[in-house]
């Protein structure tokens, strides 16, 4: 939606986003030839999961570390992440590729 896509740029800094099949061609359409290309949304989600709950059990020695301010950023950008990938919002990718000449 309007509203996800802006948050999306605005709060994750997301400004170019396309299907897994999109992004491929898009490799392969630049001269590109795509040895591995494997999803890793499952692997990202339980990550930003573990990240958050990590990141909130400490949050007594972050604030003290930094400020509450910005401790509160960080918590509701690992929260933002954690949603995106949960709810398949955003997934992700990693692939290898070689240059063609």
């Amino acid at each position: 939606t309007s509203i996800e896509m802006n948050t999306l740029s605005k709060s994750f800094f997301a400004n170019h986003l396309v299907s897994y099949n999109e992004y491929k061609n898009e490799l392969i359409d630049n001269k590109f030839k795509v040895v591995e290309f494997t999803d890793m949304t499952n692997n990202w989600t339980l990550f930003t999961k573990k990240r958050l709950n990590e990141y909130k059990k400490n949050i007594d020695l972050h604030i003290k570390v930094h400020d509450e301010e910005t401790v509160n950023y960080i918590l509701s950008f690992y929260k933002l992440a954690f949603r995106l990938l949960s709810e398949n919002i955003l997934g992700g990718i990693k692939y290898i590729c070689k240059k063609n000449t």
